[in-house]
């Protein structure tokens, strides 16, 4: 992970000095259970010589965090003109130089701001100043629960109105693709306080909408569009092989060039990348996932030679690396489903994408409404 830190005196370029031996990581959607996640490398890149406009400027196209260590006001006048969609925002913190408040500025809930402000306040000793209503008042957060459990919000208007009814007392009906009957009571006993679940229910085939729910979470973006809030869950991994040296951009070119082609899966849909462990340092790998927020994965030769299906096999992939294909192995193993895009191949990079069950993404999603209401209530224990 990129981390743009912007110093004024010896005394900020001291602290951000400290702020980069830190382990910091903002959670983006890492449910998978096998394989093994790679934590981003933290890259603090200080402001040196450049216009600070045109610093932030690159900083936002990367959709990097960015830390200001001064007042918070140059921040604010700073990041201004740049600021346009809360879903790809980059994260803003500012820091005083002594070092004894973190203030997240923008993009606290999708972008991790607000996380990335607990961990460097709990590694220089400092305090963060956390203004968020749902975050001090311990109540349920729909854009940092889609941020971290995969999914993505269709309508972020929405994400007010859930939060505000949540913060006034109110309850907010939950009806998630494919849960109905006795489903719906196991589900209730896992969800965060102010959260109701209802069954799953289209009105009619013939306009496709689902009008019982607040919230919905569903594959089927005609439903979705009929909720206050709707999520999508990321349902898809994109296994990648690539020379070694590879640039960021014509992986990036061919992953849009693919999903393109296929015309039914966006990047937005893609709830992991993976590959094989030897390329867990692949700076072109590491940029694409970090830059599009996806969890990057990977697995042993071993590992990927288990995976059980019929795939393109390689003499040359196999005596380089150990296993006869890594992008279609790879995409297989991390989704536990089908290809539904085999290996393609471009300028040193191989492509395939499988589709992760409904059974596995349910049953995540679940998991991570009990993990959400556990540290809800651990919260609110604190101040009882």
């Amino acid at each position: 992970m990129k981390l743009y830190a912007a110093v004024f005196s010896p005394e900020g370029e001291k602290l951000a000095e400290k702020i980069a031996g830190l382990s910091l990581k903002i959670r983006y959607g890492q449910l998978l259970r096998d394989g093994r996640f790679v934590a981003p490398r933290l890259e603090c890149r200080l402001r040196r010589g450049e216009r600070l406009d045109d610093w932030v400027r690159q900083a936002f196209a990367e959709h990097a965090p960015v830390l200001f260590i001064g007042a918070m006001g140059i921040a604010v006048r700073v990041i201004a003109p740049f600021v346009s969609d809360k879903a790809v925002d980059s994260p803003v913190l500012a820091a005083d130089e002594a070092g004894r408040f973190v203030i997240p500025v923008l993009s606290g809930h999708l972008g991790g701001a607000n996380e990335l402000a607990e961990q460097i306040a709990e590694g220089i000793g400092a305090f963060a100043v956390i203004t968020t209503a749902t975050d001090v008042r311990a109540v349920w957060s729909a854009d940092v629960f889609a941020r971290r459990n995969g999914l993505h919000i269709v309508n972020k208007a929405g994400i007010a109105e859930i939060s505000s009814r949540l913060l006034c007392n109110g309850k907010i009906t939950l009806a998630v693709e494919g849960i109905m009957g006795d489903e719906v009571e196991k589900w209730s006993k896992s969800l965060p306080a102010g959260l109701q679940m209802v069954s799953y229910h289209v009105q009619s085939e013939e306009c496709d909408k689902n009008t019982n729910a607040d919230l919905i979470i569903s594959t089927n973006e005609t439903v979705l569009a009929s909720a206050v809030l709707g999520m999508k869950p990321k349902q898809y991994v994109m296994g990648i092989g690539c020379r070694r040296g590879t640039a960021y951009e014509q992986i990036q070119d061919l992953v849009e060039k693919q999903l393109n082609a296929l015309h039914t899966v966006r990047l937005t849909d893609l709830a992991a990348v993976s590959s094989i462990d030897c390329k867990e340092n692949e700076d072109g790998i590491l940029a694409f996932s970090d830059r599009n927020r996806i969890p990057f994965y990977v697995f042993t030769k071993e590992e990927l030679g288990a995976v059980e299906g019929r795939f393109h096999a390689s003499e040359f992939v196999k005596r380089t690396v150990g296993v006869d294909n890594v992008c279609e192995r790879a995409a297989a193993a991390a989704a536990k489903g089908e290809l539904v895009l085999q290996k393609q191949a471009g300028d040193g990079i191989t492509l395939a994408l499988a589709e992760i069950p409904k059974e596995i993404l349910y049953q995540r999603l679940l998991d991570g409404f009990a993990e959400s209401a556990a540290e809800i209530k651990a919260e609110r224990e604190k101040y009882v």
